[in-house]
């Protein structure tokens, strides 16, 4: 038999004592405790706002994994009475943040589990709690006991569904919250905490407006907060659902019809307060800010890549493309760079004309002749002596193998859509590509070859390279022809 004062004084013991072996005796006394059915009568006791601060806060860790690991053990009147006691408990001023917390969690956690049983409204029951630190703090909670919880795959996706059905009533509620108290910093918490679910911030257009109009005065831990609610927001939007199913055929007018006018709208908004801010992020002195503002321009060049073809801001974010891959960041232009992949096959497949858009080719050369000067090398040690022996997260060789697909890549886009094929590529490069004569340019040239004849995996291909060549004398002389055919001749051995 436990006392409440014997678990009171054990929870006192494991987190002020000094002495490690009494600790670990009061740890073994309370995983025995929370096994026993008097657990849940005597934590009860111990979670009251008058209760000292331990006690209370360890009583509401174990009530919680009485809930997560006997809830199938209850019936069905005890799971309503445990509802309505922490419905009511909650609603009580606690002193004690971290046990409030877990107080919340357990509401959550017996709301999630209740849905398909005999509490269908919980979220709606939720919102309409008198105190909006309750109602946020539940609501923050429920993607965290959906994943922590180890539902059947059925029942989880049930689950899941009822609560996106009831999104818009927690966006209205946010949105509210915001307007009338200014929550925003508890509101970007709880945004960040539903990613694995999705609240789709686009269906509530007053709402994302607001949250847009933020990101110009936050503090830095905010903006990246915010950075990365919009990169959800955009990847889960109705335009990002059809790139994913293929949906886009390269006729832009077409595709603009499919997607929701609010959602067009809202995109506008978002892109022409980033272009405003980008200066201010794209030069911070952190890192992390740095890298979540240009995390969000590429969100968007990447979920709605249509703008980079036909929109009035299709300039604006190529130039901010540029700037990116250009970034002195090497994570930040490796992140860059990774993006071309997807340009690749969206306008390779889906785009059939380019030729009335030279800013396109413009801008795609300016990011080939970066990566070829960037990728000027030979070696981790030596790129580290250029930069000032600066150290860098992204190893250099490893930017160098993406750059090289990424050149390769921007080079078949030119083959497809350029008046001149792949020679409209080669030409602006010729200074880069004639026989080699200082070191730098003797490596800027092999990165090209590298680049070029690794991505020629069929005879067609090379054959293609080999044409382009053969037509543009001004750009390769015999001797960078020689060169071509030695790489091809090692590669295709």
């Amino acid at each position: 038999m436990y006392s409440t004062e014997e678990v009171a004084q054990h929870m006192q013991t494991l987190l002020s004592s000094a002495n490690e072996n009494e600790r670990n005796a009061s740890h073994q006394f309370l995983l025995n405790f929370q096994a026993a059915p008097e657990a849940w009568g005597i934590c009860r006791e111990l979670m009251a706002p008058n209760i000292p601060y331990i006690p209370l806060f360890v009583s509401a860790q174990i009530f919680y994994k009485k809930v997560q690991t006997e809830w199938h053990l209850l019936d069905t009147i005890q799971k309503q009475e445990l509802k309505n006691y922490l419905l009511d408990l909650v609603q009580l001023n606690f002193n004690c943040p971290q046990a409030f917390k877990k107080l919340c969690q357990s509401l959550a956690l017996v709301g999630i589990l209740s849905m398909n049983l005999f509490w269908d409204t919980f979220i709606v029951d939720i919102l309409k709690l008198r105190k909006l630190e309750v109602v946020l703090e539940v609501i923050d909670c429920i993607p965290f006991c959906l994943e922590e919880f180890n539902l059947a795959k059925k029942t989880a996706e049930f689950i899941k569904t009822k609560v996106r059905e009831q999104v818009q009533d927690i966006l209205e509620f946010l949105y509210i919250v915001l307007c009338e108290k200014g929550y925003l910093i508890q509101i970007l918490e709880v945004l960040k905490n539903w990613r694995t679910i999705t609240l789709p911030i686009f269906k509530h257009p007053e709402f994302f407006k607001r949250l847009v109009n933020a990101m110009s005065d936050v503090e830095d831990e905010n903006f990246t907060n915010l950075c990365e609610t919009f990169c959800n927001a955009l990847n889960c939007s109705e335009s990002a659902m059809l790139l994913q199913k293929n949906k886009y055929t390269g006729n832009t007018q077409d595709f603009l019809k499919k997607i929701p006018q609010e959602e067009l709208k809202s995109l506008v908004e978002l892109i022409e307060v980033v272009l405003t801010i980008k200066p201010k992020f794209m030069n911070h002195e952190e890192s992390t800010v740095r890298r979540r503002g240009c995390d969000l321009i590429l969100a968007i060049c990447t979920d709605f890549m249509f703008m980079l073809i036909d929109s009035p801001y299709t300039e604006a974010l190529w130039v901010s493309l540029a700037e990116i891959t250009s970034h002195s960041d090497l994570s930040i232009c490796m992140t860059g760079i990774e993006f071309y992949y997807e340009l690749k096959e969206i306008f390779i497949k889906k785009v059939d004309d380019l030729q009335n858009r030279p800013y396109i080719f413009q801008y795609l050369l300016k990011c080939a002749e970066s990566l070829a000067l960037r990728c000027r090398f030979l070696s981790q040690d030596h790129f580290l002596h250029a930069v000032a022996e600066k150290v860098e997260e992204v190893p250099f060789l490893d930017f160098r193998i993406s750059a090289e697909d990424v050149f390769y890549s921007i080079f078949m886009i030119f083959e497809k859509h350029h008046e001149n094929k792949g020679r409209g590529f080669l030409l602006p490069l010729g200074s880069l590509l004639h026989p080699p004569i200082a070191e730098n340019n003797a490596e800027v040239f092999v990165f090209i070859m590298r680049s070029l004849l690794l991505g020629l995996t069929e005879t067609e291909n090379f054959k293609t390279l080999e044409e382009d060549f053969r037509n543009c004398p001004e750009v390769a002389s015999w001797a960078t022809y020689s060169k071509i055919c030695y790489f091809s001749n090692q590669r295709h051995r």
